[in-house]
């Protein structure tokens, strides 16, 4: 099981009520619960149903709560969202006692703890070689080259070399921040591609956008050959999607 949690920034009684509403909440529990309702709302989805009645015991015993639907508690349903209601004192209690439970909720309170670190950040650096990106002040901009045939957006437009630099070059003057090579489609149903093809089509690109611009250059492959190969000619991050 893959937790993915995320931060609601619900600025009224409206808006909470109206996620309570989403997640199956009784006409009680939302009264109730919105009430509660404090700093930090942190939404899971998908939780099984086990996992969201520990995680609603375990929220109540420090004084906190969660809301689950509310088949839940007779085991009606396999799975439910979860919104952790708290404040960061509340987390701070909650967090030691998650690790100490089954069903991910040990990784989970890792996240949690991460989640009131980023919170409190006032500055989000991405370094990417000698560059350094303030994601706080700016939102970045990234660039996208596919050197594909069967590319979900530019349709294998850019698999020629001057081609691919021209596109480059009208996307810094555009104002990108980075460039993202990617030399294989993620699109459902695409056709896979050997990492000696992927190769062929990334690497030589690298080479000349670092050469000929002032910009990182980013890699989208998930192949760990390609990540160590475009990092040793030249790019400064990997994205990797899987």
């Amino acid at each position: 099981m893959h937790i993915k949690p995320r931060v609601l920034n619900l600025k009224n009684r409206r808006g909470i009520e109206e996620e309570l509403e989403k997640i199956g909440v009784s006409r009680e529990g939302k009264r109730i619960l919105s009430q509660k309702a404090n700093l930090y709302l942190i939404k899971l989805e998908g939780i099984p149903s086990q996992a969201a009645n520990l995680l609603k015991q375990e929220m109540l015993s420090v004084s906190a709560d969660a809301a689950i639907k509310k088949e839940v508690a007779s085991f009606a349903v396999s799975k439910s969202d979860v919104l952790l209601i708290g404040t960061e004192a509340h987390y701070n209690k909650v967090i030691p006692k998650l690790r100490r439970q089954p069903f991910s909720l040990s990784h989970l309170s890792c996240q949690l703890e991460q989640i009131l670190k980023n919170i409190k950040r006032e500055r989000f650096i991405l370094s990417l070689g000698d560059k350094q990106l303030d994601l706080a002040k700016k939102v970045a901009i990234m660039g996208i080259l596919n050197l594909t045939p069967d590319s979900f957006y530019d349709g294998g437009r850019y698999t020629q070399e001057k081609k691919a630099l021209v596109r480059v070059e009208e996307m810094v003057s555009h104002g990108a921040d980075l460039i993202d090579i990617g030399g294989e489609s993620t699109r459902p149903g695409a056709t896979k591609v050997s990492t000696e093809e992927e190769l062929r089509r990334i690497i030589p690109i690298i080479g000349e956008i670092k050469e000929l611009f002032e910009i990182p250059v980013s890699v989208d492959t998930y192949k760990a050959q390609i990540a160590q190969e475009a990092i040793e000619a030249g790019a400064d991050m990997i994205n990797d999607i899987s």
